[in-house]
């Protein structure tokens, strides 16, 4: 663990529900090559974000590139629902605009038992159904767009063709 991780998680209010939480994660993911996990802390709001970045033509991931899945977790976890974004465009329409694609990751409401590892195992499932969807405007319905939540309107106004 890096030495910031640890001071963060040292001095967190919800410091045993963190920790809890990315022992389990390296627990469950540490013998797996194809999946990379990096953990930050980057502002005062945002209590920690979990990068997860699935490797290229493996099981988990059936795209010729690297998926990176964004999960960011605020201080009341695991109360409230972390937000889950992908950041890699590989779909038309794309996922990539910012939308919280918890719901259609894990399939259920969010509930304060629900585990960071569930949603990450749940992942290469959501990203093999995307695959059977690719190019169907399905892909639009999935996840649920988020107020006050920073996206770029140039890839939501991909998801539409604007007819002449």
């Amino acid at each position: 663990m890096d030495l910031d991780l640890r001071n963060y998680l040292e001095n967190s209010i919800n410091n045993n529900n963190y920790q809890y939480s990315i022992n389990e994660i390296k627990k469950y993911f540490s013998n797996n090559s194809n999946i990379k996990i990096t953990y930050k802390k980057i502002n005062q709001k945002s209590e920690l974000i979990i990068l997860v970045k699935f490797k290229r033509k493996t099981k988990y991931n059936p795209y010729r590139i690297d998926i990176i899945f964004y999960i960011e977790i605020d201080k009341h976890f695991p109360e409230t629902q972390p937000y889950v974004k992908c950041l890699t465009n590989f779909t038309n329409p794309t996922l990539f605009d910012c939308r919280n694609l918890l719901s259609s990751i894990i399939f259920h409401v969010w509930s304060s038992s629900s585990t960071l590892v569930e949603i990450i195992n749940k992942i290469p499932d959501f990203l093999t159904i995307v695959a059977e969807n690719n190019n169907n405007k399905i892909l639009v319905y999935y996840g649920d767009y988020q107020l006050q939540k920073i996206f770029s309107i140039n890839d939501f106004m991909a998801n539409f063709k604007i007819s002449k």
